[in-house]
């Protein structure tokens, strides 16, 4: 092998040690990007074999959730009945369940509706009839969170190396909950959670409509020259960001995520006691 081109700065990612010289802390950009997508390979990798599939079969159990849920979602257009044309099934169901939270009925007097209800309407109604065939059906288009457990002074969360840490490593405090009385440990009971609502699933979804995959990319289509501000897309910053990520930019299908938030107080600066804050993400 050419002896040059061992010399070269992209060797180490072979395994060998970076033999090229030059100042503390300089760094090339492009092999830190080449490394950073190597190891995201990599993880995905460790992560099939973890669960002992390969990417054939990953790719089938993606396919097979995918026709379960257009199975279904055909089965929600079905119309409430015969003839029918003001409901389907899916909003029928929505609109009784919507009522069903604004008003604050119980799960029993909603059950009883739910069994009274098909009696009132023609046959060969598709109705369901009980609370529990209710929420089930709705879970079906549910994407789903996670909960993670939580430092209750939120120091860290219980997850990866503290996924069974049974107190917190930085204040000590318990994971779990504390019979007030007793004084014992309820053990399995966190005392905070963390309610984490995967993003990616969403776009996916986001991306399955035809309607919404194309007003995506409003941003790329629609952007003004006049140098007048309407949208995000005509900001200094977004400019910047282009210029910083040229490939990102080029493609016009990526979406960009904004922040907001409303009375973050991370240093008590503010006189108040409301623990809740409102973070939002917008899609840009």
């Amino acid at each position: 092998m050419d002896a040059a081109y061992k010399i070269l700065a992209d060797w180490f990612h072979h395994g060998d040690g970076n033999s090229v010289t030059g100042e503390p802390g300089q760094h090339n950009g492009r092999n830190d990007e080449i490394l950073g997508l190597y190891e995201a390979a990599r993880c995905r990798d460790e992560e099939l074999v973890s669960k002992g599939l390969d990417d054939s079969e990953a790719a089938e159990s993606d396919d097979r959730k995918e026709d379960e849920f257009l199975a279904k979602l055909a089965e929600a257009e079905t119309p409430l009945y015969p003839a029918c044309v003001h409901h389907s099934k899916l909003s029928a169901i929505v609109s009784l369940f919507r009522n069903k939270t604004q008003n604050g009925w119980s799960d029993k007097s909603f059950n009883e509706l739910l069994e009274t209800l098909p009696n009132m309407l023609p046959e060969d109604n598709v109705l369901r009839t009980s609370t529990y065939d209710v929420k089930k059906f709705l879970k079906t288009f549910d994407m789903g969170y996670e909960k993670i457990h939580a430092c209750v002074n939120d120091c860290c969360l219980f997850r990866k190396k503290l996924k069974k840490a049974k107190v917190c490593l930085k204040c000590k405090t318990s994971r779990w909950k504390t019979n007030m009385h007793t004084g014992e440990i309820k053990k399995g009971v966190p005392q905070k959670v963390l309610r984490y609502f995967p993003i990616i699933p969403r776009l996916k979804r986001m991306f399955r409509s035809e309607q919404t995959a194309m007003e995506s990319r409003w941003h790329f289509s629609n952007k003004r020259t006049d140098r007048k501000m309407r949208h995000p897309v005509e900001s200094v910053t977004w400019m910047s960001m282009n210029d910083k990520f040229p490939s990102f930019a080029a493609e016009l299908r990526n979406l960009r995520l904004g922040l907001s938030t409303d009375g973050f107080n991370p240093y008590s600066m503010k006189n108040s006691d409301i623990p809740l804050f409102y973070m939002l993400f917008i899609l840009f």
